[in-house]
């Protein structure tokens, strides 16, 4: 367990953060890249730790893999491992992993001539898998409950025969992510064709536009950025500058830009001592801040910076589109709930929404040792870690698990005054 403190700093001018690069786009790229024979050159690889896992399954040589709770690594890995012909593996993961579902994906995969085993209960991991020559076609896989699915399949879809036709079946999930994955294929050179509910996309190799003098950089990762959107809404003083970061992405997450105008926070594209970047400022306009819904079904990752800002600063509002944040790295839609309520926020949970009502919160008494509860979930610590502005001080356990997706966050954080003691 650690606190949390409050230190005022100097806002005078603009203080700049650092970003980690995007896991997301990392651990797509280097799949593509240890699939390709044309190993094109990767910079700015993300260090977070599910890349880094990542990074060591497609690069060692050993039967047994251990994916802790990395479902991007779970998902994709699954997928590469089917497509590598007499390459016998087993994919371990911690518990939390074994409760989330793999059957949409498993099933898909074993339609294409996959040999994946479950090793412990029916349609969750661990996994056997034992590389097949897959055959691809045209097939159907639900896409609502995870793009990541829908991802890993399109992956490999230019390394297996024939290609593969996908038809997305019931309402989509995450999207924004979906469409990331068609984005980075299109810029390595890959043909993918994403229309309505339906993506083609042929057998081929890359072409020569990513060669050993045209390396592909990683973006910076926007999914982070979003909690330096929330420090500005709660700290009006509050200047920020986000090295490298730029408007033009593939990354959906980058509609935290507009979400935040709600709260005055605007950011603009600038050159702060001769880097380029994104300054982020509140406006402190007088914004219409009506009840309003949102749905999130296409960027689930920003739910819990945003259901926090709200409720910090007293507004009512319904978030919808919430069913995936059950099988997340925790159960998000009920650490959010809870974790609000505890800190005396009046929040609940109806149908699988989150209703915040503008009810002024009640300090929490720090000396009863209250410990806020991460549920081992990167993104439920950086989102309440910035309540720090309105309590002074909190206690987390489990701090340490911001490495999943942004190692450096407690050393950026403390430029702008949060300190982890």
């Amino acid at each position: 367990m650690k606190t949390i403190r409050y230190k005022p700093v100097d806002f005078s001018s603009p203080i700049e953060i650092n970003l980690s690069s995007s896991k997301s786009i990392s651990n797509r790229a280097l799949l593509l890249q240890a699939l390709s024979k044309h190993k094109f050159p990767l910079n700015n690889i993300s260090d977070a730790d599910d890349t880094k896992l990542m990074l060591e399954a497609l690069s060692g040589d050993c039967k047994t893999i251990n994916l802790k709770n990395a479902g991007t690594c779970m998902r994709f890995l699954t997928a590469y491992f089917s497509c590598i012909e007499n390459k016998e593996i087993i994919l371990q993961c911690d518990e939390r992993m074994k409760q989330r579902p793999i059957k949409n994906l498993v099933d898909s995969l074993n339609e294409l001539g996959a040999e994946i085993i479950y090793l412990e209960d029916e349609n969750f991991p661990p996994l056997k898998i034992i590389g097949k020559k897959l055959i691809g076609k045209n097939i159907s896989i639900n896409a609502s409950q995870s793009s990541q699915f829908v991802s890993a399949l399109m992956l490999i879809a230019p390394f297996i025969e024939n290609g593969l036709t996908i038809d997305l079946v019931d309402e989509i999930s995450s999207k924004s992510y979906i469409e990331m994955t068609a984005d980075l294929m299109n810029n390595l050179g890959f043909e993918v064709l994403f229309s309505g509910s339906k993506i083609s996309i042929k057998q081929q190799k890359i072409n020569s536009t990513i060669d050993q003098t045209n390396s592909y950089s990683i973006e910076p990762d926007w999914s982070s950025a979003a909690f330096w959107f929330q420090v500005v809404a709660l700290n009006s003083d509050i200047k920020i500058f986000l090295k490298n970061l730029f408007h033009q992405s593939i990354q959906g997450d980058k509609i935290i830009e507009n979400l935040m105008k709600r709260f005055s926070v605007h950011s603009s594209e600038i050159i702060f001592y001769g880097t380029n970047g994104i300054l982020i400022e509140n406006k402190k306009s007088i914004n219409s801040l009506n009840d309003i819904s949102i749905n999130f079904t296409s960027n689930p990752d920003l739910v819990p910076v945003y259901a926090v800002t709200c409720a910090a600063l007293n507004l009512k509002t319904n978030l919808i589109g919430l069913r995936n944040l059950k099988i997340k790295e925790s159960d998000r839609l009920v650490a959010i709930n809870e974790e609000l309520n505890n800190l005396g926020f009046e929040t609940q949970i109806v149908n699988d929404e989150l209703q915040i009502n503008n009810t002024l919160h009640q300090r929490f008494n720090m000396s009863s040792n209250q410990i806020m509860n991460t549920r081992k979930d990167h993104r439920i610590a950086m989102a309440f870690a910035p309540l720090v502005f309105l309590f002074d001080e909190i206690k987390m356990n489990d701090t340490d698990v911001v490495i999943k997706s942004y190692p450096d966050f407690w050393l950026e954080a403390k430029k702008v005054g949060i300190e982890l003691v």
